[in-house]
């Protein structure tokens, strides 16, 4: 289900970036594909959330709601 909202979303124009270390069938719609090691992605993930709390791009009512104690995380 999500997979073909994806190739939809890239259909309309969305830019699909690929962080896996397997050349999945996603990767040939993608406009990148970040070919990490296996257990190297957590710098990605560190860096994305990094900027999006440094730039004020989370969604407050989500974290809220569905999270506990993000201070300590930041």
């Amino acid at each position: 289900m999500l997979a073909l909202r994806i190739k939809k979303a890239v259909r309309n124009g969305a830019t699909l970036v690929v962080a896996d270390p397997r050349a999945i069938w996603l990767t040939k719609i993608a406009k990148r594909h970040l070919q990490l090691r296996p257990g190297s992605d957590v710098w990605l993930l560190n860096a994305m959330m990094h900027t999006i709390l440094s730039e004020g791009l989370q969604d407050e009512e989500y974290i809220r709601d569905f999270t506990d104690d993000l201070d300590a995380v930041r």
